[in-house]
């Protein structure tokens, strides 16, 4: 019988899951993949989806997960920038004003790379921005091309799951009414896991409020700059811009308009007449997962009868990034898991 994996979401997270799970099976697996854009819309396309290391080192456990997860970052587009031009490599620059409260971090974090530039501490790195929406395209042209996926995609909205011990697999509810059984799943929900999944790590949801601006021109190439923990994102293939971010907690949270006006003032000083007035940028606002203890993961209950959930938490951290490591874990889990009970 064929083995079948049932995927909740269709952001980044689930989107790579399938795609190295395409590249592992030797044999035909279907995957049905479960998504309402309508009622959960994709975190991955309401994000400045920069990664860079910002200076993360390793030698703590945080440290090494971030430097591991750029690597595999920069594994990917290697040999992913041959094929598609959904990840760019660009100049990441890290600005600090002296005299500010963000001095002593930014020098602990820079150490002796740091470069004196009149009133800035500046630091300068090359980093990957993605274009959301074409990377998840790209990821899906090469799932359907993979000989051994059996692909499936239905629009449900899945609002609650539980495990029947009777049946010996899990079942989803879905807002229509519908429910799903199955023996294996993977959420990539992340920020709307705590709505659907009981787990044992504390978390929470965090809303980001963001300017972006069309019609900008900045010259051919893309480029980013932080300035106390706020990013401006030029991306030279759409001449726009982006500006942000504004955190608060919870979904919905309301948004606070004399802190985007902050930010935007940090940076208009620096590109001077090529930021349009504040008036012409449009707000936007996404949602990602945060843990308590900062490290994300991928949370794991297994069955004793050979099911087996698997879910994203927390994985927006340093961009994108941890996502091309959970990944590969749960597909390794998955692998593993039907090696031992098959």
């Amino acid at each position: 019988m064929m083995k079948k994996i049932i995927v909740i979401g269709n952001g980044i997270a689930s989107t790579l899951f399938v795609y190295f799970l395409s590249q592992r099976v030797k044999e035909k697996i279907e995957v049905l993949s479960l998504a309402d854009d309508d009622l959960f819309p994709r975190c991955t396309l309401k994000s400045t989806s920069l990664v860079a290391k910002r200076g993360a080192k390793k030698g703590t456990p945080l440290g090494d997960l971030l430097t591991n997860s750029f690597d595999e970052v920069e594994s990917f587009f290697s040999f992913w920038k041959n094929k598609y031009q959904s990840i760019q490599r660009v100049e990441v620059t890290s600005l600090c004003q002296k005299g500010s409260k963000f001095e002593e971090d930014y020098l602990r974090r820079f150490l002796n790379q740091v470069k004196d530039e009149n009133d800035f501490l500046e630091f300068k790195e090359w980093g990957y921005l993605f274009d959301a929406k074409k990377i998840l395209e790209d990821l899906e042209q090469e799932i359907v091309s993979s000989e051994n996926i059996l692909w499936k995609k239905e629009k449900e909205a899945v609002v609650r799951s539980f495990f029947c011990s009777e049946k010996e697999k899990y079942t989803l509810q879905c807002l229509s009414g519908k429910e799903i059984e199955g023996k294996y799943l993977f959420f990539g929900t992340n920020a709307y896991s705590s709505l659907l999944l009981d787990y044992p790590l504390k978390s929470e949801v965090i809303t980001g409020h963001y300017l972006k601006f069309q019609s900008c021109n900045l010259g051919d190439k893309s480029f980013v700059y932080n300035l106390h923990e706020k990013t401006f994102t030029y991306r030279a293939e759409e001449n726009s811009i982006e500006i942000g971010v504004v955190s608060t907690k919870g979904f919905n949270a309301s948004l606070k308009e004399d802190q985007l006006k902050e930010i935007y003032s940090l940076f208009k000083p620096i590109f001077s007449k090529n930021i349009p007035p504040l008036e012409k940028g449009e707000v936007l606002f996404g949602y990602r997962h945060k843990i308590m203890g900062r490290r994300p993961g991928l949370f794991i209950d297994k069955k004793v009868n050979q099911s087996i959930l698997m879910a994203s938490l927390g994985t927006y951290k340093n961009g994108f990034s941890y996502n091309f490591v959970l990944a590969k874990e749960a597909v390794d889990e998955i692998m593993n898991h039907w090696a031992e009970v098959l």
